[in-house]
């Protein structure tokens, strides 16, 4: 959707604090990026993001619940809390990680809808 809707890319290339809101994001993450031409998948982003985030933390987080971004991955997340004694911290980490992967697909489907709009109006 994002390589086709001008709309889309016009709006998602930039930061999130000009004019889109985030609760688990930081202002200056963009949702739309390329390379070499190629539109970067924003799961991929979402990846980055979090390696970036726990990246010479103190963080228990195992690389599993650390790169929450598919499905699987965060099923078998969100039931370590409720299966496993962990700790505090933890426990928090993943609960952030699933957040910002919900966010995500939450923003796939209004990325749809309002594509969808874009192209009925053109």
């Amino acid at each position: 959707m994002l390589k086709t809707s001008k709309l889309l890319k016009d709006q998602y290339s930039k930061p999130i604090s000009d004019n889109l809101s985030s609760l688990n994001f930081p202002e200056t993450f963009v949702w739309f990026q390329e390379y070499n031409g190629n539109t970067i998948d924003r799961y991929k982003l979402l990846k980055r993001y979090a390696i970036d985030l726990f990246i010479g933390t103190a963080s228990n987080l195992s690389k599993e619940n650390l790169l929450i971004a598919e499905g699987g991955a965060a099923a078998m997340a969100y039931a370590r809390p409720q299966f496993e004694d962990i700790g505090t911290q933890e426990r928090n980490n993943i609960m952030n990680a699933l957040l910002r992967y919900c966010e995500l697909d939450t923003l796939a489907m209004v990325l749809i809808l309002r594509a969808w709009l874009d192209w009925c109006e053109s």
